[in-house]
């Protein structure tokens, strides 16, 4: 039988151990267990081509809304037999009431209603939430469950992390996404350097594809910049009213630090099984 690891708000700092890194998921939960064979196929890919070809370990963490039964869970571990998973649940984040309608930056526009709460909680989530839920790991690396590694160095990744000031890695960058879903974005960032003084524009262009990802989550926790803003974007509310996307705000943010700690790499290569695209 598996269990959940459920964190709530008032339980999220705990005790750090020896692994430094963590590998995670934000997976759906299916009624049809066969549903879960992207998610299969992305466990196995990660064990044969990180696990197998680096010595650096890492925890395997599969967060979720609650939503992935323990029988799910038994099938899950069954057919990726070497990934030791974590389940834990973030229902209570999934679950929390937060701000609606119009308001000073951003509206409701007809393809912002298209996507539905669930998706603007993911939006959130994989803005700034999961580092409060990997407080436990310096390195978080996300792989979303539709994407198949075909080659990941780790080991030569965290070196290079270690040695220089590199502290975001991403395999590709996109351009900008859909303006019907960041109304009033350039706004709130262009007051936000006015507010922080600080003397760089914010950049739209030079955002990082972020459903494979590498970062020093302990540099990003403890940087004011980046908590500052995090504080004015969901103040806003605009993830949920607009569905401002984890992609273009994490490009905002990395163009307000310094440009040394962001970093593009072709060594990571990948399947993005929902675009039917090779990564590098």
């Amino acid at each position: 039988m598996t269990t959940d690891q459920i964190l709530s708000d008032d339980s999220l700092a705990y005790s750090r151990h020896n692994c430094e890194v963590a590998i995670c998921v934000l997976a759906r939960g299916y009624f049809f267990k066969r549903k879960y064979k992207k998610l299969i196929d992305r466990n196995n890919s990660i064990f044969e081509k990180i696990s197998c070809k680096n010595t650096t370990k890492f925890d395997f963490l599969i967060f979720h809304e609650g939503n992935i039964s323990d029988s799910d869970k038994e099938y899950i571990n069954k057919n990726s037999p070497h990934c030791e998973i974590k389940y834990i649940s973030v229902k209570n984040f999934f679950k929390r009431r937060r701000i609606a309608g119009k308001n000073a930056f951003c509206h409701e526009t007809s393809t912002s209603k298209k996507f539905g709460w669930g998706y603007k909680c993911m939006c959130h989530f994989w803005f700034d939430e999961f580092l409060r839920y990997t407080i436990d790991y310096r390195y978080v690396i996300r792989i979303d469950e539709d994407c198949i590694i075909k080659d990941f160095p780790l080991d030569s990744l965290i070196d290079t992390m270690k040695c220089e000031l590199i502290k975001y890695i991403t395999p590709r960058i996109y351009g900008h996404d859909n303006p019907d879903v960041t109304i009033g974005m350039q706004e709130l960032c262009n007051e936000f350097v006015n507010e922080q003084r600080i003397n760089i524009s914010p950049s739209f262009d030079r955002n990082p594809y972020t459903n494979v990802f590498l970062m020093d989550g302990d540099y990003f926790r403890g940087n004011e910049i980046f908590l500052s803003f995090s504080r004015k974007v969901n103040k806003s509310g605009c993830i949920y009213v607009n569905r401002w996307g984890d992609l273009p705000l994490w490009g905002c943010v990395l163009s307000l630090l310094d440009k040394e700690i962001f970093n593009i790499t072709n060594s990571i290569k990948y399947i993005h099984g929902s675009h039917n695209e090779v990564i590098n």
